[in-house]
C-alpha cells in the first residue's frame, strides 16, 4: 500500500507456517507478557502525545431521554408493500431471524486472552489499514466496493482469531485474507489477488494468500454471513425516518465501533447499530429514541445507555488517534464531513 504501517514494514516475504498450531493457553501465566494491553482486554491510549492526553478527558454522560407514552410504533413496511425489491412483507421475519442468529456468530468476548502475541492495540492497526485498502481498491478501480465488505472483513477476521491462535507476523496476511474472502461473498466483482497484493506486497505471496483463504474457509465452516453492525443500521435507519446526514453520521459511529475490540466483542451487532442511530438522531437535533425505533429493535433507550456512553467516549477520541483512517475518510466531503461533525457534537 501507499503508507504502510510499522507492523507492516516488518512481515517478510519468506514466513515460516501461515498458522501457529499450537493450542491456545489456558492459563494466564502460560501467556506472553503484553505491555500494550490492560488485564480487562481494553486497548491502552498509547497512541497519544501527553500534550493531547488532557483533550480525552470528556464527559462521557449521555442525556436521559424517555419515549412518550402516547407514542405509537409505525409499520415502516406498508408503503413497500408493493415494491419487490423490499421484501417488505418478509423483512420483519428476515430481521428477527438476523438477531436470532447474530449472538450465535459472534466472535469470543475474550478471544485476544487465547493469543500470545497479539493485543487490542495490533488488532487496531490491522483495522485501519484494512479501512485504506478498502478505500484505496474503491478509488482505483470503476467500481466502489460494499461498505459491507469491509464490515465481513472484520467480521470473519475477528471470528477466525476466536478459534486459531495466529502469529504477530501472520496478522496481516490473515486480515489480507479475510478481505479478499468477504469481496468474494459480497461484491459482484471482486478484486483479483494481484490486485490485492499490488498495494501490499509486503505481506505475502499468492500462495500463501490461497492457502490463508482455505484455512479460513475450513475454521468458520464456510459460514461467512453471520450479520454486523451495518446489516442492522440499514433497518433501524428506515425505522428512524433517517435522512442522509443522520445515515452517514451513523453509519461513521459504527464503522469506527470496529476499531474497539471492546465494543465489537461485548455488544451485538444490532445494539451498536441502535446506538449509533440514537447518537446521530440527538447530534442533528430530533428526539435520540422513538416508539418506532423501540419496537424495530427490541431495545428500549435505557438498554442502550452503556452502549451510548462507550461509544460516545470512542469517538470522541477519533481525531487524536494515530489510527485515523476511518476519522479521515468521513471527514470528506464525500461522506458529508460527518465524521468531524459527530466528534463536535455527540
Amino acid at each position: 500500500m501507499a503508507r504502510p504501517r510499522k507492523a507492516l514494514e516488518q512481515i517478510t516475504n519468506t514466513l515460516p507456517s501461515l498458522v501457529s498450531e499450537s493450542k491456545p493457553p489456558t492459563h494466564a501465566s502460560q501467556q506472553t507478557p503484553r505491555t500494550s494491553e490492560s488485564p480487562s482486554g481494553r486497548m491502552e491510549e498509547e497512541v497519544m502525545t501527553p500534550a493531547e492526553t488532557v483533550a480525552t478527558d470528556v464527559d462521557n454522560s449521555v442525556p436521559m431521554y424517555v419515549v412518550p407514552v402516547t407514542e405509537v410504533p409505525e409499520d415502516i413496511d406498508q408503503t413497500d408493500m408493493d415494491n419487490p425489491f423490499t421484501c417488505s412483507p418478509y423483512a420483519n421475519d428476515a430481521y428477527q431471524y438476523l438477531m436470532l442468529i447474530q449472538g450465535k456468530l459472534r466472535p469470543n468476548p475474550r478471544y485476544m486472552a487465547m493469543q500470545p502475541q497479539l493485543n487490542a492495540r495490533i488488532r487496531t492497526y490491522c483495522i485501519d489499514w484494512a479501512v485504506d485498502l478498502h478505500r484505496l481498491l474503491s478509488q482505483t478501480y470503476q467500481t466502489s466496493l460494499q461498505a459491507d465488505t469491509l464490515f465481513i472483513t472484520i467480521s470473519i477476521f475477528d471470528r477466525f482469531l476466536s478459534r486459531k491462535v495466529v502469529s504477530y507476523e501472520k496478522v496481516y496476511l490473515l486480515m489480507l485474507s479475510c478481505f479478499f474472502v468477504a469481496s468474494k461473498f459480497e461484491e459482484t466483482y471482486y478484486p483479483s489477488i494481484e490486485q490485492l497484493l499490488k498495494f501490499c506486497p509486503e505481506v505475502g505471496t499468492k500462495d500463501e494468500l490461497l492457502k490463508m483463504e482455505r484455512i479460513i474457509l475450513n475454521e468458520l465452516r464456510y459460514s461467512l454471513g453471520a450479520p454486523t453492525a451495518l446489516t442492522f443500521l440499514k433497518r433501524f435507519a428506515k425505522a428512524a425516518h433517517a435522512d442522509s446526514t443522520v445515515g452517514m453520521i451513523a453509519r461513521f459511529i459504527a464503522e469506527y465501533s470496529l476499531t474497539s475490540y471492546s465494543l465489537t466483542t461485548t455488544y451485538l451487532p444490532s445494539q451498536i447499530a441502535a446506538a449509533s442511530i440514537s447518537h446521530a438522531l440527538r447530534i442533528t437535533g430530533r428526539p435520540p429514541w422513538s416508539a418506532t425505533l423501540q419496537h424495530y429493535t427490541m431495545m428500549s433507550y435505557e438498554d442502550l445507555l452503556p452502549i451510548l456512553r462507550e461509544l460516545k467516549e470512542t469517538v470522541k477520541k477519533a481525531p487524536i488517534q494515530k489510527t485515523h483512517a476511518i476519522f479521515t475518510k468521513y471527514s470528506a466531503i464525500k461522506y458529508l464531513r460527518a465524521a468531524t461533525i459527530a466528534v463536535a457534537n455527540i
